[in-house]
């Protein structure tokens, strides 16, 4: 209704508008006067009040001014066109583009800043003459103003525009101290960019800031460049391989020529479509000695509790009721969500136990590790579809965002091509922050895979003593074990950390914190080591069973509950938007140092009791057969699910609506994409790395394992 009341204003201003430049700033003025009479303008009525009527109109929010030096000849003339065609009842599209324009919504006061406008409808607007050709251009303003002085001497507009990259609710806190507004316009293309900053600027320039303009029509979707042609080349390859390598493999079944897979066909047929989307939903219903198959049902509980996680933070500022985020996060019952960060610490326990237990029984059949071998082995597993998904962020993924998000993807492009390189060498966790510590990484999940490559490259120091030093190499587990657990105990008090991830928290805060502490190795460790213990464990017992008395049992189930919970809900005092916490000296040394570690002892007893029979129901349930595609699945996921979580978030166009059943529903979906997604990347380049492997290296033991989700490798038997 404020949409079609604008339109029918602006008609009727216009309606006796002269075309000439001279008249045209008298018909702003007019819709300047409609606007401060109650319609809903781009900037909130209490700001509109202090703003005097001499400097500018309204519409120099919207559109460029026609009277204006600055703006160019080509865009006064578009203007002026715009003008009379409103007087023609008949055309269109004059009122189409004053109708996608952002008007100022109810639930200001609720946080609801963002008025999009209708970009679809821009972008569609096609006016075409003899003598003119004019297109929708979308447009996207961000401004604001400082609610205290206070405040302006500690946030300047780089730290706002930093945070709205931030993937945390804690940069919420940052922008209490700054009122945000962003709204979408729509004007015709050949008015530029600088065109409609000079107006805005001119505009808002009484006590209010300009933050940032992004600009695009429907042709910038299709423009491509030689980093988008060869990424496209590289896909329409694998393409070609898995096709042509599945046709040869039908044939070679239906014409019975089974001799063909030993000769030079076995490396175009480790790309065959077919066999490995056989191979990839393959259900075992028994397992075989040796196996660990409750980790099926773990790996794939943990990667939803991750993407779930995600998903609380991905559109953080694309939300209506931005205000209501301390109240329906504050809640215990949110903790076991919003805590989902020790769910990377179960990947990081589980990749500890696979190497342990992969490395020892290695060397118990050779007595002999080939290092080098180990990790080639590890970087062909998890090098070749980070360097793809790094390919499709660094070029074709602003092809699939088309919202008014767009120029988001373009940055993301950006970022790509300058650190997607520190991604795929593992050393994003290092380099991937500027010296405000801003996160500037590309795929920023694989901080874990980046970490987790870095113990690995120490795992051989720690394993070989223990199979042939059994003594000595307790030891020094024993000394890593306690040093894995001071370090971040001591960083954490020494640099006045908080104990752990916590939402709420002012954005450099936050940083300080991802930087020092959570994409750190060193501070990694713990939850690592205990899997390094629970393979070496799970290895002496040599395939006997443990035998545990029922006390035992009881006792280790109440432990782990209780541990865990503890470590789920120790936090929850922890929890305010906008606050510095004085945090207790002891809260930070021994839940900051130790509650990875102690969620991980958690874990690794419940992987102990289900192996060894004691688990009932909860091994039932997380050894069930249907877990095992999605488990062979995970690691694809891992890569695929930030990506598309953002990719959402560029194709929406409409806000969210922040509450616990929006999110549920939302994370389904994302689940639901990303499997797909993951389905494509694992047929595409890691089950034909994983064929082409063991064709180079032979089945040689610790070399027939398969990757998992997070950077770890687990038997293919599993």
């Amino acid at each position: 209704m404020r949409s079609l009341l604008l339109v029918i204003l602006v008609a009727c201003v216009l309606a006796d508008a002269p075309g000439d430049e001279e008249d045209f700033g008298e018909l702003e003025f007019q819709l300047h006067e409609h606007f401060a009479k109650g319609l809903k303008s781009p900037v909130p009525w209490r700001w509109a009040r202090k703003m005097p009527r001499s400097s500018s109109s309204w519409t120099s929010m919207y559109l460029p001014s026609a009277v204006s030096n600055t703006t160019s000849d080509a865009c006064k003339k578009d203007l002026q066109l715009m003008a009379l065609d409103l007087q023609d009842p008949e055309i269109q599209w004059p009122i189409k583009m004053v109708d996608s324009w952002g008007k100022f919504p109810d639930g200001m006061m609720w946080g609801n800043f963002i008025t999009q406008g209708s970009f679809s409808q821009c972008l569609d607007i096609k006016h075409n003459t003899e003598e003119v050709s004019i297109k929708g251009k979308y447009c996207s303003v961000m401004y604001g103003r400082w609610s205290s002085k206070r405040a302006k001497s500690q946030l300047m507009p780089d730290d706002v525009m930093s945070s709205l990259r931030m993937p945390f609710a804690s940069a919420v806190a940052s922008l209490n101290t700054f009122v945000l507004i962003i709204y979408g316009t729509c004007m015709p293309n050949h008015c530029t960019y600088d065109d409609l900053k000079a107006s805005i600027a001119d505009t808002i320039e009484t006590g209010l800031l300009f933050l940032n303009l992004n600009c695009h029509t429907d042709e910038d979707h299709h423009v491509y460049d030689a980093a988008d042609i060869s990424f496209i080349t590289i896909l329409a390859l694998l393409l070609a391989l898995m096709l042509s390598a599945a046709a040869i493999d039908v044939y070679i079944d239906i014409a019975d020529k089974q001799d063909w897979r030993k000769g030079s066909l076995k490396y175009l047929l480790v790309f065959s479509l077919t066999t490995n989307f056989r191979k990839l939903f393959h259900v075992s219903e028994e397992s075989a000695s040796g196996t660990i198959s409750c980790l099926h049902g773990i790996r794939v509980l943990s990667m939803c509790w991750v993407v779930y996680g995600h998903q609380y933070v991905m559109n953080i500022f694309l939300n209506v009721n931005l205000f209501a985020l301390e109240e329906k996060t504050n809640g215990l019952f949110f903790q076991i969500f919003g805590n989902g960060h020790v769910s990377v610490d179960t990947f990081f326990f589980m990749s500890g136990l696979l190497v342990s237990y992969g490395v020892m029984r290695e060397l118990q059949r050779t007595g002999r590790l080939d290092v080098i071998k180990f990790y080639v082995h590890r970087l062909l597993r998890l090098t070749p579809p980070i360097a793809l998904v790094v390919g499709f962020n660094a070029t074709i993924v602003r092809f699939f965002a088309r919202g008014p998000l767009y120029s988001d993807s373009l940055e993301t492009v950006k970022l790509c091509r300058e650190n997607g390189w520190k991604d795929i060498v593992y050393v994003n966790n290092f380099l991937g922050f500027n010296e405000n510590n801003d996160w500037l990484d590309c795929v920023g999940q694989c901080w874990y895979t980046a970490v987790d490559t870095q113990l690995f490259l120490i795992a051989p120091l720690l394993l070989l003593p223990l199979h042939f030093y059994p003594g000595i190499g307790q030891g020094l587990l024993y000394a890593f074990s306690l040093a894995s657990v001071l370090t971040p105990a001591i960083i954490t008090v020494v640099g006045d950390y908080a104990p752990a991830p916590i939402m709420g928290l002012p954005a450099e805060v936050t940083n300080r914190y991802l930087r020092y502490i959570y994409v750190t190795p060193w501070c990694r460790a713990g939850s690592w080591t205990v899997g390094l213990w629970t393979g070496y464990i799970i290895f002496k017992q040599n395939q006997k069973k443990l035998t545990l008395a029922p006390w035992q049992v009881v006792s280790g189930w109440t432990l782990a509950v209780f541990v865990s919970l503890a470590v789920l809900f120790g936090e929850y005092g922890y929890i305010g938007f906008n606050e510095r916490l004085d945090y207790d000296v002891m809260t930070q040394f021994f839940f900051g140092g130790f509650h990875k570690a102690a969620w991980a002892m958690a874990v690794a007893w419940v992987v102990i009791a289900c192996h060894n029979g004691y688990g009932g129901v909860v091994n039932a349930f997380l050894s069930y057969p249907a877990w095992q595609p999605l488990s062979r699945l995970t690691y694809s996921m891992f890569l695929m699910s930030i990506p598309i979580q953002i990719l959402l978030c560029y194709t929406e166009k409409s806000l969210f609506y922040f509450n616990h059943l929006n999110k549920i529903l939302e994370a389904c979906g994302t689940l639901f994409v990303t499997g797909i997604a993951a389905t494509l990347l694992t047929l595409a380049i890691e089950s034909p790395i994983i064929g082409l492997e063991k064709i180079i290296f032979g089945k040689l033991g610790v070399f027939t394992k398969k990757k998992s989700p997070d950077g770890f490798h687990y038997h293919s038997r599993l």
